[in-house]
């Protein structure tokens, strides 16, 4: 790869001291004769083994992790970009205030913390803040973390979520703000996988409905099921074992109450229900006053439904029903049939991809081309006004209910979420708090353009660099793909990726199919059986970057996690000619047996149980699409030792045969994050920056990459 040295960039460090990308495997991995018969096609898996724990799998992972250490410890370079990393991301870090009664809750992590503060205001959003939690006087363990707070409506009490760093289950602990206190009670059965926020209180204060889960079904400790989700009441002051149970799936437990919320005036819960593997959801509405009766049933659809509020007996939810780019629509409590529902937001031309109501208006975030437009309208549906925001970013928004305040986060790839307050009679923004940083935002550039994949569909991606690097071809540039679960890709703040940016890399984001970019047609026509639509966009948007100057195939980087971790490597497997190097975090990389151990997902997927699937997945599937004999990129597969979502299993058996099939030098290497959940890059501050260091390092010695430590101090930092 030529690599353009301009006069702030010419240092040979890596390459003067003889640093090579070669690297053999560092042990001769043993090999299984299992081979399954499926749908009549016989499915070799040699490395069956590695999906039960022994001595044999631990003294492999660890020698492959010595393996690893050996070559990213070898560049000189590596500890510079640990401190970078650090000074990048080192900044007073606060979050949207959350208003309950005349008090105002936040996060707060100074610069020189580890972990965020909850903090709470008196009076006004900008009154001097208090400490009601400090994490590091809290806990006794510096891995646990708060994961989450919910006020009670009149602020006089919070209940707060915590895990022990790993993300897998936490408990929820209740403090009284006057006194700061924690009472006595911990509720337990949270889990980590589903998120937080999973408590809602009712109006008056006096309990909250929270997620509860029986203990997990594990095997080993790197695969988790959740059985039997109950929706529970909590008095504070009683135990646990006294929370009635006020919804439950008695019928299957593997059914998931997928979202649950209170409505405006405190009568019903309302919670939705969806099949695992399926798009099949039930709308349920529970009266408190008449429990005994059980719950009506609103809806049942093959759609998705997100509640945004409730004005008298009409609720509103956000909804693919018969409106790919989504609509708002009003369900009648005292008439829910379906043809008596009503747009409140009718679909439009653009997608609705998120709604939030507050005491008298819905904020919508539409998307045009991607890109986040905010719009105030009245209860009733009627557009008032279009918010001014400070350009083009990523947005997201806090409101309540119960109170007319707007707040939102604003931000991009080189810049950490600037917050700002929304004037809904104006549509005006002012600023709330901006982070002091030690690097100037605008040196850097993001754009956005347009290309068309193999089937001639028009994907939209973002491209982020240096403002004075021009796309040449002579930049490595690292390619981001997702594509699940309707999200859609807007660069965030990562801060090893600024540094990246800082030593000359470049940074492509593809809006891939499966993702949410233009509403539930494009995400669905990237899931199950549409997924080898992903896949094409996602190798189409390589192709794209080399024949534009944005990259070249020796500096290419295939880069993609969790749900999209299978990405890059199906993108080297079958171009192993497109690209310079792989990284893949948290990855399912075996998907004809990933359904044995993580539950969800064949939605997304499909099943290998059933044979269309199976042919599907079988054509794709990184760990059977391996061919001996051929030369791969170099390839890095990070795990955390404790995910419970991806397990590592797959990242083992998928490097084990690469490492078998490879037909050269090239490095094919685990990253094994000790101690870490799903898409942890450690426990501690230091473990996660020394963990994204390490994958840059990888990056400069796999493609012997010429960067020059990247500049400390904060000249030009905002």
């Amino acid at each position: 790869m030529m690599i353009k040295l301009t006069p702030a960039f010419a240092w040979l460090v890596a390459l003067s001291i003889g640093l090579t990308s070669s690297a053999g495997p560092p042990v001769t991995t043993p090999r299984d004769t299992v081979i399954d018969t499926m749908h009549g096609v016989e499915v070799p898996d040699p490395y069956r083994w590695m999906e039960s724990e022994s001595s044999t799998l631990t003294a492999w992972v660890n020698a492959q992790d010595g393996f690893f250490r050996s070559f990213v410890d070898g560049v000189p370079i590596r500890d510079a970009i640990v401190d970078r990393i650090a000074e990048i991301g080192e900044f007073d870090s606060v979050s949207p205030p959350t208003r309950a009664g005349n008090r105002w809750f936040s996060w707060h992590t100074p610069a020189d913390r580890a972990r965020g503060m909850l903090m709470v205001r008196e009076g006004a959003a900008d009154a001097p803040a208090r400490v009601l939690v400090d994490p590091e006087a809290f806990f006794p363990l510096d891995t646990m973390r708060l994961t989450g707070m919910t006020p009670s409506p009149d602020g006089t009490h919070v209940v707060i979520a915590c895990d022990d760093g790993a993300g897998t289950w936490g408990e929820l602990r209740l403090l009284d703000v006057d006194s700061g206190r924690e009472r006595p009670e911990r509720l337990t059965g949270i889990s980590g996988p589903t998120g937080f926020p999973g408590v809602r209180w009712l109006g008056d204060g006096t309990a909250f409905v929270y997620w509860h889960f029986d203990v997990r079904d594990a095997r080993g400790t790197r695969t988790v099921a959740l059985r039997n989700p109950k929706l529970r009441l909590h008095v504070p002051g009683t135990p646990q074992s006294e929370d009635p149970v006020l919804a439950a799936d008695t019928g299957d437990p593997t059914r998931l109450i997928r979202t649950f919320d209170i409505t405006n005036d405190d009568r019903f819960l309302v919670y939705s229900v969806i099949d695992k593997g399926t798009r099949h959801t039930t709308l349920h509405a529970l009266a408190f006053d008449d429990a005994d009766a059980g719950p009506i049933t609103l809806a049942r659809d093959e759609a998705t439904f997100g509640y945004i509020g409730s004005r008298g007996s009409r609720l509103m939810y956000r909804t693919d029903a018969g409106a790919p780019n989504f609509r708002v629509i009003g369900i009648d409590l005292d008439d829910p049939a379906p043809e008596r529902w009503i747009d409140v937001i009718p679909e439009g031309e653009n997608q609705i991809a998120a709604v939030w109501q507050t005491a008298d208006r819905l904020i919508v975030n539409e998307q045009r081309d991607v890109k986040p437009v905010l719009r105030v309208h009245d209860l009733d549906g009627r557009f008032l006004r279009e918010a001014q925001l400070p350009g083009i970013g990523g947005v997201g928004v806090t409101a309540s209910r119960r109170h007319s305040d707007v707040y939102y986060r604003f931000g991009v790839l080189f810049d950490p979420m600037t917050i700002y307050t929304l004037d809904t009679e104006t549509g005006a923004s002012t600023l709330y708090h901006r982070p002091a940083l030690a690097f100037d935002p605008e040196a850097f550039v993001v754009e956005q353009v347009f290309y068309e994949s193999f089937d001639g569909t028009r994907v939209p991606m973002f491209i982020a660099r240096r403002r004075d690097l021009q796309p040449d071809g002579t930049h490595p540039l690292w390619m981001y793909g997702y594509g699940h679960g309707g999200w859609s890709a807007f660069p965030w703040f990562q801060p090893h990726l600024v540094a990246w940016l800082e030593m000359g890399g470049f940074y492509a984001l593809p809006g891939i199919r499966g993702g949410g970019e233009y509403g539930a047609a494009w995400r669905d026509a990237g899931m199950a059986r549409q997924k080898p639509n992903a896949i094409g966009d996602y190798l189409a948007a390589g192709e794209w970057l080399i024949e534009n100057g944005y990259a070249s195939r020796d500096g290419l980087v295939a880069n993609g996690g969790s749900a999209s971790g299978f990405l890059p490597v199906v993108a080297t497997n079958r171009r192993p000619d497109l690209f310079g190097a792989a990284v893949v975090d948290w990855p399912f990389l075996d998907m004809l047996r990933y359904h044995h151990f993580a539950s969800g997902f064949t939605r997304s997927f499909g099943s290998p149980d059933d044979p269309v699937d199976f042919a599907v997945l079988h054509a794709y599937s990184p760990y059977h699409n391996i061919e001996e004999g051929t030369c791969y990129p170099p390839t890095l597969v990070a795990v955390g030792e404790r995910d419970l979502t991806t397990p590592p299993l797959h990242g083992y058996k998928y490097i084990a045969a690469l490492q078998h099939a490879q037909a050269c030098e090239r490095p094919a290497m685990i990253q094994m994050i000790r101690d870490a959940g799903h898409y942890s890059y450690g426990t501690t501050p230091e473990q996660r920056r020394g963990s994204f260091a390490d994958q840059i390092a990888f990056l400069i010695r796999a493609l012997e990459l010429p960067f020059r430590p990247p500049v400390s101090g904060n000249a030009g930092a905002r």
